[in-house]
């Protein structure tokens, strides 16, 4: 019996990030750019069954257009493949100057509208500011990121206290997990 033991997601531009910071060993397993990117992972007792089980899911949704394009590795170095893409996330930005970062658990039907808004918002105040979100969407947590190439106290005063009152005010939760 499989188990999803998995279902993290990646923005675009946590995505071009990372292909941009390490070219040499990341790639793009999917050949054109999309605004997000979902990695499943399944763990079960028949690898073979697994695969197939996840195959089928994907054309699936792809079929009812919850999909526009997708890969399944076919191997163990394909997967470590696709899961250095997500774990060279904070990696990257880690490389981007000054990093405001928050770890907020969401209702699942409104965890990327923080990114959104937090974009909205730094777009006048703070347009120097770069906003990623990623995350895992199986318990509604999002790493929010504000990355820019220096500190700056408008990027502050435009995130704080904004970001918490704004996960509260949806009756969300901050996170310690970073």
């Amino acid at each position: 019996c499989e188990v999803l033991s998995a279902i993290e997601f990646v923005d675009h531009e946590s995505m071009r990030l990372v292909l941009k910071q390490f070219p040499d060993h990341c790639r793009d397993p999917l050949e054109r750019a999309y605004p997000f990117y979902l990695l499943l992972e399944v763990s079960g007792s028949n690898p073979a069954h697994d695969a197939e089980k996840l195959e089928a899911f994907l054309e699936s949704a792809m079929g009812d257009g919850c999909v526009v394009d997708g890969v399944v590795a076919q191997d163990g170095a394909q997967a470590l493949d696709l899961w250095r893409l997500r774990e060279k996330v904070p990696v990257a930005l880690s490389e981007q100057g000054a990093i405001y970062k928050y770890d907020v658990s969401l209702p699942q039907e409104r965890t990327y509208d923080l990114v959104i808004e937090t974009r909205e918002r730094l777009a006048s105040a703070a347009p120097q500011a770069t906003v990623v979100g990623y995350g895992h969407l199986g318990d509604g947590n999002l790493h929010l990121n504000v990355y820019a190439p220096e500190a700056d106290g408008a990027i502050e005063r435009a995130i704080e206290p904004f970001v918490y009152e704004w996960t509260s005010g949806v009756r969300g939760s901050i996170s310690a997990e970073q």
